[in-house]
């Protein structure tokens, strides 16, 4: 199972992002079928000799990157008050903090034999 980043464990505890990812309006088709995509390229580029980011890494930014779009996410951390996101640095780790939380939950899914 994928670990989520120490500096990204306060955030996802500050937002709760769990409860965000199992509520019964979570995108969860998209955000799975998106993961499913995003390994397959992941897989098919080149590894760099030594590179410092692992393909866990690559998979949580390119999620992230996707949840940053997401306009339900920015209004969720809004109304929720609890993390402060006028840097965009703060921004950017509230969406790897959920990015790095569906993960899991998808992981979660694909050994229950809930997701394929």
């Amino acid at each position: 199972m994928a670990r989520i980043p120490g500096h990204l464990a306060g955030v996802k505890r500050a937002l709760a992002l769990e409860s965000w990812v199992k509520r019964k309006r979570f995108r969860r088709a998209e955000y799975f079928t998106s993961i499913d995509s995003f390994r397959a390229a992941i897989a098919a580029l080149p590894h760099r000799q030594g590179g410092e980011e692992s393909d866990d890494d690559s998979l949580r930014l390119a999620l992230a990157a996707l949840v940053n779009r997401d306009g339900e996410f920015l209004d969720y951390v809004i109304e929720k008050g609890t993390y402060d996101i006028t840097e965009p640095q703060r921004w950017q780790n509230a969406c790897e903090a959920l990015a790095a939380t569906i993960i899991n939950r998808y992981e979660k899914a694909v050994e229950a034999g809930e997701w394929q």
